[in-house]
């Protein structure tokens, strides 16, 4: 029977955290839980502290997703090394008992998958929980808003197939082959938070593993904050995407320079898009007082 480690990451989210802990620690299903914890709240926490199926990875400091995900793969491996899958799950994520239960089934029958997800809903609405790797046109188009233009709806995933083969997928809610993933070293440390998922799926796909979408099963991922719409967020989104193109597609200083210059365009629109926001709600207010 395949042994299982959940890591749940947090940062400025005790109270959730927390509970989801104590959720997966109810499905009897996990022989560890890490909480990596990138904002020191938790360790003052000593009622979840006293269960030895739960433990505290304190970082210091906000490490960020893919240093504070490694941290706690690096201690898992050193602490339970035959552990054979790990789930990666989000403070914002309600999933059922059923669904984990698929997703180890999948991979205990295909050998060739790194890593399985399931399909995301928000607030009930079907979310893309799966991506196709970027490319120098798609990005450009992503920060100037074309792509927003065109598809002004997220497409539901296909549920004509037990599971669809994938890119790459979002990391609210995945489970992965700790072996595969340590031939790979786990996520890109250099990656802060997005695009991630991206830099790991390639790392694979050198090695010829796989990503699939259990299309029969669903989780909930209820976003607080969409911090990619912040100016701050949108920065780190390019740079991320940036590294990426440099390291992992070794793209030229031509097609970098076009990156970079639609990373500018892309956020002074961002930021007139907010004036403009800012503005209308202003008068708004000033209308309904």
């Amino acid at each position: 029977m395949a042994k299982i480690a959940a890591v749940i990451l947090n940062y400025n989210d005790k109270n959730r955290v927390l509970a989801l802990a104590k959720l997966l620690l109810s499905y009897n299903t996990f022989s560890i839980i890490v909480l990596s914890d990138n904002s020191g709240e938790l360790e003052k926490n000593s009622n979840i502290m006293s269960n030895s199926n739960i433990l505290i990875l304190e970082n210091g400091e906000n490490l960020g997703y893919c240093k504070g995900s490694n941290a706690a793969f690096s201690f898992i491996d050193q602490k339970y090394p035959d552990i054979d899958y790990l789930l990666e799950i989000n403070s914002d994520v309600y999933v059922a008992k059923e669904v984990i239960k698929g997703l180890i089934t999948f991979l205990d029958k295909n050998l060739s998958y790194a890593i399985v997800g399931a399909r995301m809903l928000e607030y009930g609405l079907e979310k893309a929980s799966y991506y196709n790797f970027p490319t120098l046109l798609s990005s450009i188009n992503d920060n100037l808003y074309i792509n927003r233009l065109i598809h002004k709806k997220a497409k539901p995933n296909s549920v004509f197939t037990n599971y669809i083969d994938v890119d790459y997928i979002r990391s609210s809610l995945i489970l992965m082959r700790r072996s595969y993933l340590k031939e790979v070293n786990y996520w890109d440390n250099e990656i802060f938070l997005y695009y991630g998922e991206c830099a790991l799926a390639l790392k694979l796909k050198e090695k010829n593993y796989h990503e699939a979408i259990l299309t029969s099963f669903t989780y909930n991922h209820n976003h607080l904050y969409h911090t990619k719409n912040d100016v701050n967020g949108y920065k780190d989104s390019c740079k991320s995407l940036r590294y990426i193109f440099k390291k992992y597609y070794n793209y030229s200083k031509i097609k970098i320079f076009l990156y970079n210059g639609s990373c500018f365009v892309g956020l002074i629109l961002l930021k007139a898009i907010h004036l403009i926001r800012f503005v209308f709600s202003k008068r708004y207010r000033k209308k309904i007082k």
